[in-house]
């Protein structure tokens, strides 16, 4: 496996992390692999927030919610959001944390 440091980041593999934003409100890294890419944001705060290629914000959900809504036995299924929920993960608009 190949690995190398970078003027801004790393490369491990066949992922690629880069710092790409610093300022004194918050700190942006950009993950990147043949297939996909999203970029994080840490505030001063401490909140990170996860953003697609396209700059819009993704949301995270556990991976075991998803099982369980898929789930004919769990409650959840009558979830109003069950559709749009597992339709955003299967686009890749919601990614697993």
């Amino acid at each position: 496996m190949k690995s190398e440091i970078t003027d801004f980041g790393f490369n491990f593999g066949s992922i690629e992390v880069t710092r790409t934003h610093i300022d004194n409100l918050a700190s942006v890294i950009s993950v990147q692999t043949p297939k996909n890419k999203f970029s994080v944001r840490a505030t001063k705060t401490g909140n990170l927030r996860f953003y697609d290629e396209n700059g819009g914000e993704c949301e995270l959900v556990a991976k075991g919610f998803i099982d369980q809504l898929e789930n004919k036995a769990v409650p959840i299924n009558d979830h109003p959001l069950k559709d749009e929920i597992i339709s955003k993960v299967k686009s890749g608009e919601i990614i697993f944390s």
